[in-house]
């Protein structure tokens, strides 16, 4: 009954992703994050695809296995969040939505910050099948 409010989650959270890709304020990774988590309880065939992909499938991994985020991932957080809050600045926002804005921007980027850095690896067909089957891909490398 709920597999479809899953899957529609799925599928807005990867259009929001699609749109972070080509959308240089807008950040890919966590709606791809949200993606995986809803289609691995709406939708086992899109949950599977989405790990078995060569750019977000090891990014997924990581984050379910270590709880980490890659560099390059990290540093684009941090500059956008700078960029978005300069862009504020510069358009002469309120002194108090720039404050409110600096805080969130100071917590989500302690946040990330915070998480271990992901160590990317290249994934060979095999290791792919096994990420989709459901079995630990650690345990088979």
């Amino acid at each position: 009954m709920m597999g479809w409010v899953w899957k529609t989650l799925g599928c807005v959270a990867l259009a929001f992703a699609a749109l972070g890709v080509v959308l240089p304020l807008l950040p890919a990774t966590p709606f791809v994050l949200v993606a995986a988590g809803a289609f691995a309880r709406g939708s086992p065939r899109f949950h599977a695809w989405l790990l078995s992909h060569p750019r977000w499938g090891p990014i997924i991994d990581a984050w379910r296995e270590q709880g980490a985020i890659p560099a390059s991932g990290k540093i684009l957080a941090i500059v956008l969040m700078l960029a978005s809050l300069l862009m504020g600045a510069f358009a002469g926002s309120p002194p108090s939505i720039q404050v409110m804005h600096g805080l969130v921007i100071l917590c989500a980027g302690s946040w990330i910050l915070t998480r271990p850095t992901a160590q990317l690896r290249e994934r060979s067909p095999q290791q792919r099948r096994v990420a989709c089957s459901g079995e630990s891909s650690s345990a088979k490398r």
